[in-house]
């Protein structure tokens, strides 16, 4: 997944005609023709002021929205017939990814948010896997039911692998404070790797640029159910007091008895559960037995036919992409998101050039050959045409348009 991602509803501000409450006698009555309709005069606006302000702008009327086709802030018998019709001849989907909610916001700046504690305070909650690379065991702990706390069964992945790390020592302290908290430390291999894929004899080097930055929460609770949950934020109390995304599954049920994925036939098409638990259990499996075996043992058990989406991961080591079936094996890094994207092939309009808009929450050292790289993972998985399209000889690889949205200094 990208580092920040914003998905929200739409809203729809709702009409209501107006009646004239008073009556008029039809004889004193002085009809008045409507003065001519203008025509409209466009005005040239300047958008290209990058320092301007990204927040949107206060809303109208903030109780007349519709939300998965519900009207909030309105009773049933105050909507007319016209707003019903329109309502509903429009399909509202409920987006699986939402964001954080942002300390000293408006509350109608934070709708439809979450915070850490929406997804921890449950005293449903049996067991509860955290990746992460920043962590705060206190702050996490104080994000459990208080009353279940200490019943719950924390494991605490981090990639602080050097005995005098300051993040792994702060890490083990903490978690002696707690008899229920298990920390557990991810290999890393490819320690000092660059950050960047390596394509030689149709081998790819996948490396994690020396650090676990996974942010994950696996859920298993008491009813049977478990949850993934894919954040950009780490376990700190400063990144969830800033916007963050959450993707979060629907509750997966319990599979009795469980259908492997290796077992079922296939190949499971992109986007669907068993494609999603296929290659979420191969990305947990790249930790080894030891870590996370017990893990992958009990995720196994639950049916995730109920996701729709597509995961992208990276882990240390090398694919040798000429002699992998993508169809059966999990791709790994760029590779991966290549083969998601050319499965999407979007279709642009005649004559138009395509335009790939990426967002991330900052820019770091990224040198110019590794933003050509991704430009050409981008172009070749979007861009090139269908190869089932009946004109592909005439047709010829597009050459994209970028835009990358990212927050600078003063608007943080």
């Amino acid at each position: 997944m990208t580092d920040q991602l914003s998905n929200k509803r739409r809203r729809i501000d709702d009409t209501v005609p107006i009646d004239d409450e008073h009556d008029t006698d039809s004889d004193n009555v002085v009809e008045i023709p409507a003065p001519p309709r203008q025509k409209r005069v466009s005005k040239n606006i300047n958008h290209s002021s990058a320092r301007g302000s990204i927040s949107p702008p206060p809303t109208r009327n903030p109780t007349h929205r519709l939300y998965g086709g519900n009207s909030l802030g309105r009773d049933k018998k105050d909507a007319t017939p016209q707003a019903a019709e329109s309502s509903s001849s429009r399909r509202f989907i409920t987006s699986p990814i939402q964001l954080s909610t942002v300390n000293g916001l408006a509350a109608s700046s934070n709708v439809d948010t979450v915070c850490l504690k929406d997804i921890l305070c449950d005293a449903l909650i049996r067991e509860c896997w955290l990746f992460n690379y920043l962590i705060d065991v206190d702050f996490i702990v104080s994000q459990l039911d208080v009353d279940t706390r200490e019943l719950v069964r924390v494991k605490i992945v981090h990639g602080s692998w050097r005995e005098e790390d300051g993040n792994r020592v702060g890490i083990q302290e903490a978690a002696k404070r707690y008899s229920n908290v298990q920390v557990i430390t991810a290999y890393m291999a490819e320690m000092y790797g660059k950050n960047l894929s390596v394509y030689s004899n149709g081998f790819v080097r996948l490396n994690l640029s020396g650090t676990h930055h996974s942010k994950m929460i696996i859920l298993f609770r008491h009813d049977d159910t478990a949850q993934v949950n894919i954040l950009t934020g780490n376990f700190i109390v400063r990144d969830w007091s800033m916007c963050q995304a959450v993707w979060r599954s629907p509750l997966l049920p319990f599979e009795y008895p469980p259908i492997s994925t290796e077992q079922s036939p296939g190949p499971f098409p992109i986007g669907s559960g068993p494609r999603f638990k296929k290659d979420i259990l191969a990305y947990l499996d790249s930790y080894g037995q030891r870590r996370t075996g017990s893990l992958t043992t009990e995720l196994r058990k639950y049916n995730f036919a109920s996701i729709r989406a597509a995961l992208v991961a990276s882990v240390p080591g090398k694919q040798n992409l000429q002699r992998i079936d993508p169809d059966q094996e999990t791709l790994w890094g760029w590779p991966a998101l290549q083969h998601i994207l050319s499965s999407l092939r979007p279709k642009f309009p005649k004559k138009a050039k395509p335009h790939i808009v990426m967002q991330c929450s900052s820019v770091a050292s990224m040198s110019q050959k590794w933003m050509r790289n991704f430009q050409n993972v981008l172009e070749t998985a979007a861009c090139e045409p269908d190869p089932q399209s009946p004109s592909l000889k005439k047709k010829k690889k597009e050459k994209a348009r970028f835009s990358l949205i990212f927050p600078t200094a003063d608007e943080i």
